[in-house]
């Protein structure tokens, strides 16, 4: 990120960030009442998308709590198309977010944790995810505020939020909000 020339930035923190950025896709039973047939039918499925990063090189990866939630199976699918099962090691609902750990060995460098306190009004902010199920979607936006209260799925209030004008879609949940140095400063 050495150029002046800011797509030409923009492009490059993409490029490094990528190979560390997964779609999460999740699978789980619908609650159905019993079958009053001897051969019930199979429950259905609901799956759900969103997205997540890698955390740190003992394959945990980081995604929205919501996009989880419920979940009886996870997979994480990296841009190169590995799909790797998950597991949900820890999760918060009143901060909305969780942490998944891989059931296989994947070498994918985490991304650089950022601070939103290095961050000012009008600076650049890179979302990237799989909105819409379209893996790999990068958009850019600036920086529209700092603290702001949003609140969780569970209703609780979440403080010092950054607000951004960067387009984001369903699919997008839990992907990393990346500052001009390709740093994590929010999903």
């Amino acid at each position: 990120a050495a150029s002046s020339d800011p797509q030409s930035s923009i492009s490059s923190i993409v490029e490094a960030a990528l190979p560390s950025v997964v779609e999460v896709r999740t699978e789980s039973a619908v609650e159905t009442s019993p079958s009053p047939f001897p051969n019930p039918v199979p429950s259905p499925r609901v799956e759900g998308l969103g997205s997540g990063w890698v955390y740190d090189d003992q394959g945990h990866v980081v995604t929205n709590e919501h996009v989880v939630e419920g979940a009886d199976e996870v997979t994480v699918v990296f841009q190169d198309g590995t799909e790797v099962p998950a597991r949900v090691v820890g999760a918060d609902p009143s901060t909305d977010v969780a942490v998944l750990e891989l059931q296989e060995e994947r070498d994918a460098s985490p991304l650089p944790d950022g601070s939103t306190s290095s961050l000012n009004l009008g600076d650049t902010l890179i979302a990237i995810g799989s909105p819409l199920g379209l893996q790999g979607t990068v958009t850019a936006g600036v920086v529209s505020g700092l603290g702001r209260d949003i609140q969780a799925p569970n209703g609780f209030t979440i403080a010092g939020a950054v607000q951004t004008d960067a387009a984001l879609n369903h699919g997008n949940s839990g992907g990393p909000l990346l500052d001009k140095n390709g740093r994590v400063v929010g999903m």
